[in-house]
């Protein structure tokens, strides 16, 4: 008879993997459970989630069933006569199906002690002495493996759906002695444990392709990067662009709003990590005003990092709808190496509240903006950039020529998540190469830094078009795309978490930088949660 067990362990590892836009998404989601080592004999149950058809339809089943022993051998020659012997340590562990009967896996993980010579009986059973042995503690494991379909004995449709699927295993000692067995005492000390692992492959539902509305006023603003170290100089313009000048409640103007900053500070004055810091400032906008300010003045504490606006109403200071929002970055710095040189601007990325003018935002209560389409417009899924230049290696004594930072900004899951994000990037013939990064809340690291394929030298050799760059065929050039693909705290996952991005692309002393294109949307980005635990 099989016992069921508790769920110890199950959880997501992996998620939506292949970038095609609004298209159905190939897909993977791993989960697990394990039973712990304990002694043998015993029965258990191995129990994992089915497959959830609301993501889409499920091809195929992937099943890794782990084992292995632990234990020690101890033994004791009671002959008159010297003996010989060989010892093994093993246990047999079986996966067997959902009917109890069927046997899936079966695995006999073991060590072996060899040529164990015990004297004569010492007249101590203490298995020690001449006529004794204990042995040192032993370990083996094993994996099995097998894939559904083909397997007869189990369907997909028995994955399928919103409960759970359990597997029965057991583990029995199979220990033995050989040799010049005769008069003798023994022991073996067996635990054996298993673990479980389930990866459902799938192809996702079609999801329509909603366009953003980005360059239109709106209720929040992010500015991807701000960067105060010494030689760089980051302004920060946020301008309210509602002229009503008409008599409002109390004191104010109708064309009066609040506005408040939120900087995310990752990196400290020295360079130093910080654990995603934020730091809170409100000022308030009358009807077609503007405010522009130092990052550096404002925000001394930290050195880089990014930051949002978004609008409260004057008197309640509830987040609230106000699409008259627009805002802009400007960069100016010196010729610093390390400060990357920057003589540009950037648009800040807008997100519209939903509802009625000076409407409350905050529809759950958390006090976090929501980019889910019923607090704020949505995050894009997908960001594409049209352009990177073959970048230099080191910095070799001198600066280099090219040598450009991808910004990324973490809009799921908050300070507590670590982001793992999916690039996918094409030399100027269309051939593709694949690499992953991991920031937590905002980085904004060299492309070299993430992968040697964005080097000069490494899409020199790769089937490029010896033509381009048009008027500087010398120059290799390509374009990337780049998807959220897991993001992870100490307690929760989130699959397909939304991220911004924006490329910074150096080019001998100067870096230019310009919004991403964006490709469909999501509605997970959150501003900005602080705990281990995904917002809903």
């Amino acid at each position: 008879m099989f016992n069921q067990s508790p769920w110890r362990r199950t959880f997501c590892t992996a998620a939506a993997a292949t970038l095609i836009g609004s298209l159905a998404l190939a897909g993977q989601t791993t989960v697990e459970d394990s039973i712990p080592l304990q002694t043998t004999n015993w029965n258990d149950t191995l129990t994992i989630p089915q497959f959830d058809p609301v993501l889409g339809t499920l091809n195929s089943v992937s099943i890794r069933f782990e084992t292995n022993i632990e234990g020690s051998i101890g033994v004791e020659n009671t002959s008159p006569n010297p003996q010989l012997l060989s010892a093994t340590l093993r246990a047999t562990i079986r996966l067997f199906a959902p009917d109890m009967v069927t046997e899936l896996l079966a695995s006999s993980p073991s060590n072996q002690i060899p040529d164990i010579a015990l004297a004569t009986f010492d007249g101590m059973i203490d298995f020690g002495g001449p006529s004794g042995f204990t042995s040192p503690q032993l370990t083996d494991n094993e994996v099995g493996t097998l894939t559904v379909p083909p397997r007869g004995t189990l369907t997909l449709a028995q994955f399928t759906g919103i409960g759970t699927v359990s597997f029965p295993a057991a583990a029995q000692g199979s220990s033995f002695f050989t040799g010049n067995t005769g008069n003798e005492a023994s022991v073996f000390e067996l635990r054996a444990a298993a673990r479980l692992i389930v990866t459902y492959d799938f192809t996702g539902r079609e999801q329509p392709c909603v366009p953003n509305t980005k360059e239109v006023p709106g209720s929040l603003l992010l500015f991807p990067r701000f960067d105060n170290r010494t030689n760089t100089i980051t302004v920060i313009t946020v301008t309210n662009t509602n002229c009503d000048f008409t008599p409002g409640p109390g004191p104010l103007l109708n064309g009066t709003v609040d506005v408040e900053y939120v900087y995310i500070g990752r990196y400290g004055p020295n360079g130093q990590e910080l654990d995603c810091l934020e730091t809170n400032r409100t000022r308030r906008l009358t009807p077609c005003d503007t405010i522009t300010l130092l990052t550096r003045f404002d925000n001394p504490q930290v050195e880089r990092g990014f930051l949002y606006v978004f609008a409260k109403d004057p008197q309640s200071g509830q987040a609230i709808v106000w699409n008259h929002l627009i805002g802009q970055a400007l960069y100016i710095g010196s010729n610093a190496i390390d400060d990357d040189p920057a003589e540009d601007a950037l648009n800040a990325r807008t997100f519209l509240g939903i509802g009625a003018d000076r409407t409350p935002t905050d529809h759950d209560g958390d006090g976090i903006r929501d980019l889910d389409d019923v607090e704020y417009s949505e995050a894009p899924d997908e960001i594409l950039i049209p352009r990177f230049l073959g970048q230099d290696g080191d910095f070799k004594g001198g600066p280099s020529s090219f040598h450009s930072r991808l910004v990324l900004v973490g809009l799921s899951g908050g300070s507590q998540f670590t982001t793992q994000v999916l690039i996918l990037f094409y030399n100027d013939n269309e051939v593709g190469f694949s690499t992953q990064y991991t920031f937590r809340c905002w980085d904004d690291p060299r492309l070299t830094d993430i992968d040697d394929g964005f080097l000069e030298t490494f899409l020199d050799g790769t089937d490029n078009a010896v033509n381009e760059i048009i008027g500087a065929p010398d120059k290799e050039s390509g374009w990337m795309r780049i998807d959220g693909q897991i993001a992870l705290s100490s307690a929760d996952v989130i699959t397909d978490p939304a991220i911004y991005a924006v490329l910074f692309e150096r080019f001998g002393t100067f870096v230019v930088c310009d919004l991403p294109w964006e490709l469909c949307t999501q509605n997970n980005g959150d501003l900005f949660p602080n705990g281990v635990i995904a917002e809903d």
